[in-house]
């Protein structure tokens, strides 16, 4: 086992020496422990209480010894001047912890004359003395770094390193974690969930990069782990934070965890890093983390979240979805995505068929639905900011959540054919070619929030799925027929504001969707334009003093039930009036 004391005092040696940074080198064969080089820095004068010294303690330059290296008086004045140093500094037993950086464990054996850990203790080392040389204040008994530097050294046994690993991933982890957590030790209060994180951390970037092939994918790797080594240490962090409770089981478990997950991110988005900024890989990891950690038995391996991932992401990369989301949506989305997944795993992936994309086919649809092979010159997706955009895919992801089957029914046949495109593209179709007269972003949404759970409940009967234009569904015609009667009406007091057309919408689809037989029946024209235009009409004549904007919807959708049921007939006006009273009177 390392001992991160051992290692700290090399550090602390190094910082010492000359006021500056040196180098920690570590013996590279298996007959030699750790050395500190200590460099020149004596004249004469201290060379007989060097040879003294080192008269006196013969163990130390022993074969194996931790100064074996002392071969000459020049080199025994060097390593006295250094020891001096350091205790002038902090007054300790210094020749006893120089006893214990020689006897640093040697372990995973088998890599020839360089172990691999020997070599890489020396390398946390040096890489502590970069960092603290220029923090000395940050290495205190008591410090919050001092605490993160011990946690990174004690993972260093459960690593598996191999000669190809490179100073510059260990180097980006560390100096990451150091500048993340030294001044917010309480995201992992305890030493446990540091080891847990830090450690898991370090094995799935070292493991993810020595499984490149290329020394091209190495680079590309190596640049992308530079950039989000402080994101992943801090949405970590912040995973743990919230959910302490998900991630106390057995160490082992909890290190694999955190390792598999952060595996599956980077597999997740391999090749559209590009995509994705520091701040939004921060909230996926921990996202990505959460999701994991409270479906445990569902996430049974990287490769399910990382193809959750990549299928989300690559229905984002389509040129139809690209046009219709653009680059910038998508970390949101995928964030979007395993926020959904973790709150509804049982419906969003089967355990019998964990390979479906639920979510990316979600994304086609609405990118069908939006886009011109449904709502024609997607107008309607130009009402809508990229937050909309996010807040209508999220909305959709809860609601497949409640029912996959019915809104992405036809998927394998047809994507055109889903209920969620057939219902998205219809409400943007009825809309027509000057959507912005009738409504914003926010109540297209609404609109369309309204149209997905009206029709989810009777999607055979106000939708066509057998073909692939949206004007054959009673639900585009329902809107145009409203969109008709507002547009073609004069009203002359402005009632119908962008928000009383949705809420007349909104309103009718409901009662349209329980009275279908009549809206069928030949010898009614046309049944909602109608009973909108009467509406309008008494709102600006005979009951122009007993309607507003706000009543308005409540006249229109009473009326159109009573239309529908056969219980009033618009062409008998006194009737109307009177029914339109007594329905004003309780609204």
């Amino acid at each position: 086992m390392i001992n991160p004391g051992t290692i700290i005092f090399a550090i602390q040696a190094g910082i010492k020496l000359a006021g500056k940074v040196r180098d920690i080198f570590i013996d590279h064969t298996h007959e030699h422990a750790a050395e500190l080089p200590v460099g020149d820095l004596a004249g004469n004068e201290l060379e007989s209480a060097a040879v003294d010294y080192f008269r006196d303690h013969p163990e130390l330059r022993e074969s194996g010894g931790p100064m074996a290296w002392v071969k000459t008086n020049a080199d025994k004045v060097s390593a006295y001047r250094a020891i001096m140093d350091i205790q002038a500094g902090k007054p300790q037993d210094v020749l006893s912890l120089i006893r214990q950086l020689g006897g640093v464990e040697q372990a995973n054996t088998g890599f020839g004359a360089r172990p691999a850990l020997q070599r890489v203790v020396g390398l946390v080392a040096e890489i502590g003395i970069d960092y603290f040389a220029l923090h000395p204040d940050k290495l205190g008994r008591n410090n919050g770094t001092r605490q993160v530097l011990e946690s990174f050294i004690r993972n260093l046994d459960t690593v598996n390193f191999s000669e190809s690993t490179p100073k510059i991933l260990l180097s980006h982890v560390m100096h990451a974690s150091l500048r993340t957590l030294h001044d917010n030790v309480t995201l992992l209060d305890d030493d446990r969930r540091l080891q847990i994180l830090v450690g898991g951390v370090t094995q799935s970037l070292l493991e993810d990069y020595e499984a490149l092939g290329s020394a091209a994918e190495r680079t590309r790797r190596g640049d992308l782990i530079q950039r989000i080594a402080s994101s992943i240490v801090r949405g970590g962090a912040a995973a743990f934070t919230g959910n302490i409770d998900l991630f106390m089981p057995a160490d082992a478990t909890a290190k694999t965890l955190v390792k598999t997950t952060l595996s599956g991110v980077i597999a997740g988005i391999d090749g559209k890093e590009d995509l994705f900024t520091n701040e939004s890989l921060e909230l996926i990891y921990k996202s990505a983390l959460t999701a994991v950690a409270e479906n445990s038995t569902i996430f049974t391996d990287q490769k399910l979240l990382a193809s959750l991932i990549r299928g989300t992401v690559t229905a984002l990369s389509t040129p139809q979805a690209s046009k219709v989301f653009g680059k910038e949506t998508v970390s949101a989305i995928v964030q979007s995505a395993l926020l959904a997944v973790t709150e509804n795993v049982e419906t969003l992936i089967h355990a019998d068929k964990p390979e479906q994309q639920i979510l990316a086919d979600t994304v086609t649809a609405i990118a069908i639905g939006l886009g011109k092979r449904l709502a024609g010159g997607a107008t309607a997706r130009d009402l809508l900011s990229k937050r909309q955009l996010v807040e209508l895919t999220q909305f959709a992801f809860a609601e497949v959540a409640k029912h996959p089957e019915q809104l992405l029914h036809r998927v394998d046949d047809d994507d055109v054919k889903t209920v969620l495109a057939q219902i998205i593209g219809s409400t943007a179709k009825a809309l027509g070619e000057n959507p912005k007269q009738l409504v914003t972003g926010e109540s297209f949404l609404t609109l369309v929030k309204s149209a997905v759970q009206t029709g989810v409940l009777n999607a055979d009967k106000l939708l066509d799925l057998d073909t692939t234009s949206v004007r054959d569904n009673l639900l585009f015609q329902i809107t145009q027929q409203a969109v008709e009667a507002v547009t073609t009406h004069p009203d002359p007091r402005r009632l119908v504001s962008r928000d009383v057309f949705v809420a007349i919408v909104t309103g009718i689809l409901p009662v349209v969707s329980a009275n279908l037989e009549n809206l069928l029946d030949d010898s009614l024209k046309k049944p909602v334009k109608a009973t909108i235009s009467a509406a309008l009409e008494l709102a600006s004549g005979k009951l122009q003093n007993h309607v507003n904007g706000a009543n308005l919807p409540v006249l229109i959708e009473c009326l159109l039930r009573q239309v529908l049921q056969d219980e009033l007939t618009l062409t008998e006006t006194a009737t109307v009036i009177s029914t339109a009273k007594l329905i004003l009177k309780h609204a």
